[in-house]
């Protein structure tokens, strides 16, 4: 009788202390997926700040472009163009960085995120596909409108340099902006990836 009341009471405090540390285990799970979610959204918060940068700089670009365009003395259709293809461009990149604007990776469902993320990294390298013949048609017509738009030659050359000039460092900005952008997505991406793994 003596040895059941012994294994009751062992049993009753094995219990307890698998009860104990599996709480501390609980409790250690949980800050744990506080400090993960935490990094993620130091990572999100990056994309959020990159694609409001953009989203602005496609927006001021529009009046820009156009009163550029008329000062030079450049045809409507260019101005136009321009301007369309600009309006996209914010559109776009607003539209792009919509969702991930919208998220909060404290409290929000890991994988959907993760889905929100890749598709703002498609979303990118489809616009580069695009854009970038694009530009590069433009530029081809901008200097054939600016070499028509009658300009005296010191002018002329001033704005061909300043043009080629600005679309060099504009090009690398861009580039270089891309690259982090896909960068920063694919580590967001494996980092949930290896939490939910």
């Amino acid at each position: 009788m003596d040895n059941i009341y012994f294994d009751s009471v062992e049993l009753q405090d094995m219990k307890e202390q698998i009860s104990i540390l599996k709480e501390k285990l609980d409790k250690e799970a949980i800050v744990n997926e506080a400090l993960i979610r935490r990094v993620l959204s130091d990572k999100a918060e990056k994309l959020k700040i990159m694609g409001l940068g953009k989203t602005v700089i496609s927006f001021l670009s529009i009046p820009m472009i156009v009163w550029c365009t008329t000062f030079l003395g450049m045809s409507l259709g260019f101005t136009i163009i321009s301007a369309i293809f600009l309006t996209i461009a914010f559109l776009y990149m607003y539209n792009s960085h919509r969702e991930i604007n919208n998220t909060n990776l404290m409290c929000d469902d890991l994988i959907e995120v993760g889905k929100r993320v890749a598709r703002l990294k498609q979303s990118y390298s489809s616009w580069i596909k695009f854009s970038i013949p694009f530009v590069t048609i433009w530029f081809c017509w901008f200097f054939y409108e600016l070499y028509n738009a009658g300009l005296p030659l010191p002018n002329l050359y001033a704005a061909v340099v300043g043009v080629a000039v600005g679309g060099v460092i504009g090009g690398t900005i861009g580039v270089m902006k891309y690259r982090k952008i896909q960068r920063v997505s694919k580590e967001l991406l494996q980092e949930i990836e290896k939490y939910h793994n």
